[in-house]
């Protein structure tokens, strides 16, 4: 019998989405990676690190300043925000514009003198210490605008934006929950603020603990109109809550979205996440499933039985699961010598494209593929909704 053990990758990590979201128009949504293995010894595998992940339907990564461009493009123009306002707003967009620009060359040049151990008191500070960033004074007017439109329905958009500058870019971590809070307190009936809540289990800091920033969406839930918003604010809170490993307020959201029916694709989705609270959790027995290798070779999970199995779904077209490459080769390096095998199960559309890649990449372990692609039975079973996924 297989068993779902401790995981080394338990992390959320910053995702972006396209504008057509299922659960949100415009937004992130936060991922989930867990590694879970069928060995009762906690000790052969150790911690890792998440370091990105990629929608696995519906969205796809892309540069930051493409979405801001695009939920602005959503969310001012069709806001009744004061004339005045919005534009005093623009211009600060124009400046953060620029002082991104600026701050990404200092970066750029510290870590050339750097490298070249050189250095260059006019350009660049000193090593070790980070250039400053011009984007925080900015941003702090960003936030006076925001509080002085506070109460005025006309200022929802200046302050859901501000919140979308300073999450996306990380900018003022410290602050973010204020800035969160403000748009939930004030603005929670707004749709614009789809944006926010979408973005809200990816980007949440330690400025708040999660529980905080859980009411602040349960707030949005109940007071909007919008059926969809609604839906997804619930979605957020419950991957809110799996990030902070609070699977049973995790259950309760997921369930209710599913109660409320909002539409096809949030119901299979928070489906999917009851399913794994109640079945994929450490401990549990690992639904079994076969495989086919690349040369139709069938592969049961239980013809693995007594072996330390990472599960892997991944796909070629997703920059994150390449960015894993390193840390997957690490692995089976190491345990080269131990009962330990990688089966990797590919969400790749096309065979010829996955097999192409693998020749250049030279990926370790079992690599399995059906022609199912991105529907694959496996990964349905397995909860793979964000990739890469590790069990």
């Amino acid at each position: 019998m297989e068993f779902l053990t401790r995981s080394f990758v338990s992390a959320h990590s910053r995702m972006v989405a396209f504008l057509s979201s299922p659960l949100a128009k415009g937004g992130l949504q936060g991922g989930l990676s867990r590694l879970a293995r069928t060995s009762p010894d906690p000790s052969l595998i150790r911690r890792g690190e998440k370091k990105s992940s990629d929608l696995r339907r519906n969205g796809t990564r892309t540069r930051i300043r493409l979405i801001v461009v695009g939920v602005l493009a959503v969310s001012l123009p069709v806001l009744p925000v004061r004339a005045d306002a919005l534009e005093d707003f623009e211009k600060l967009e124009t400046k953060m514009e620029t002082a991104f620009d600026a701050y990404v060359d200092a970066l750029a040049a510290h870590d050339r003198h750097n490298a070249e151990g050189e250095h260059d008191t006019a350009k660049s500070p000193k090593p070790g210490e980070k250039p400053k960033d011009p984007r925080l004074a900015v941003l702090k007017k960003m936030d006076a605008l925001a509080q002085s439109t506070l109460t005025k329905p006309s200022g929802a958009g200046i302050a859901i934006q501000t919140f979308v500058w300073s999450a996306m870019f990380d900018m003022d971590p410290e602050n973010l929950f204020t800035r969160f809070e403000r748009v939930a307190k004030y603005h929670a009936d707004d749709s614009g603020i789809a944006d926010v809540v979408a973005m809200v289990p990816d980007v949440y800091s330690t400025s708040a603990k999660p529980a905080d920033w859980a009411d602040g969406l349960d707030r949005i839930a109940q007071s909007t109109k919008n059926k969809e918003l609604k839906s997804s604010a619930l979605f957020a809170t419950g991957l809110l809550h799996m990030n902070s490993d609070k699977l049973p307020l995790a259950k309760k959201a997921f369930q209710r979205v599913v109660k409320l029916k909002a539409d096809d694709e949030s119901v299979r989705l928070a489906n999917g996440f009851v399913f794994e609270i109640g079945h994929l959790q450490l401990g549990m027995t690992a639904p079994g499933f076969t495989v086919k290798t690349l040369d139709g070779k069938e592969i049961t999970l239980k013809s693995l039985r007594g072996k330390v199995v990472l599960l892997d779904f991944w796909a070629m077209w997703c920059p994150g699961c390449l960015v894993e490459t390193p840390t997957l080769k690490a692995a089976a390096k190491r345990f080269a010598d131990e009962p330990f095998v990688i089966l990797a199960v590919s969400l790749d559309d096309f065979r010829e494209m996955l097999v192409s890649g693998l020749e250049q990449k030279h990926l370790p372990g079992i690599q399995t593929w059906d022609e199912s692609g991105r529907e694959n039975p496996v990964a349905e079973l397995y909860n793979a909704q964000f990739l890469p996924t590790w069990y």
